[in-house]
């Protein structure tokens, strides 16, 4: 299995595909994520605060985020050169 950032790594995205994953983000999650709701790593939306518990044994409990936080990647995208994930 493949993580959600290893495509991305040590290549990284021009200018013109950062704008591309914010059209993306902008179109299909933040237009159907509520104001309260978090996404979690699989996709799901949840209206459950984070409990802000480290999940051993079902890791995927420990990563999401919330819309504010996609609103701000979404900008960075539209505005920044480019990225790498390291």
């Amino acid at each position: 299995m493949v993580a959600l950032h290893e495509p991305f790594c040590n290549n990284g995205l021009t200018k013109a595909e950062a704008k591309l994953v914010a059209d993306a983000l902008e179109a299909r999650v933040l237009t159907t994520l509520a104001d309260d709701e978090r996404v979690l790593l699989d996709g799901a939306r949840t209206s459950e605060p984070d409990d802000f518990v480290f999940h051993r044994t079902e890791q995927f409990k420990n990563y999401s985020t919330s819309r504010a936080v996609l609103e701000r990647f979404i900008a960075y995208c539209r505005t920044c050169s480019g990225f790498e994930v390291l």
